[in-house]
């Protein structure tokens, strides 16, 4: 199965970290959200959507491509993923209704703190300073393992 990773990476590249430990896993191509058509994702059948947290949020480029996505899509399997300063559990929560609502595979989501240096933060050097780390490296390593088993089992009993 083909696979791709697409992520939106702005401040401080910790969901390209992310991204980057996924793609490799999954032997994904990686692409950055700015350089993705619509058509070209239906030459994949796994699609991996990422970002980090902004105001509360994954960016909205990925709320909008998920909108542009048709029937054409549902047979393939979509996951999330996103770094943050504070690792809400609610940060992908609409974005994977979304997906769940145009009746896409869902196959669930990763989530893991990011360095902030932003505002009052900068003036203290920053926050979740070298994060993600070598463990965070590990879950999402242990996350793409979950996400293939899953698919294998999904197969299996289609």
């Amino acid at each position: 199965m083909e696979s791709i990773i697409i992520y939106f990476s702005y401040h401080r590249g910790n969901t390209s970290k992310i991204a980057h430990i996924i793609a490799r896993e999954l032997h994904s191509d990686l692409v950055k959200f700015r350089d993705i058509y619509v058509k070209e994702l239906l030459l994949y059948d796994i699609i991996g959507l990422g970002s980090g947290i902004y105001n509360g949020k994954p960016h909205r480029s990925l709320y909008n491509l998920i909108d542009k996505l048709d029937d054409r899509f549902k047979d393939k399997y979509f996951f999330l993923f996103c770094t943050s300063r504070k690792n809400k559990k609610s940060y992908l929560t609409e974005l994977s209704e979304k997906i769940k609502s145009k009746g896409f595979n869902y196959l669930g989501k990763f989530q893991t703190f990011g360095e902030y240096d932003k505002g009052i933060f900068k003036l203290f050097g920053g926050i979740n300073r070298g994060r993600p780390n070598i463990q965070d490296f590990d879950d999402a390593v242990k996350f793409t393992k979950k996400i293939k088993e899953g698919l294998n089992e999904k197969l299996e009993n289609d």
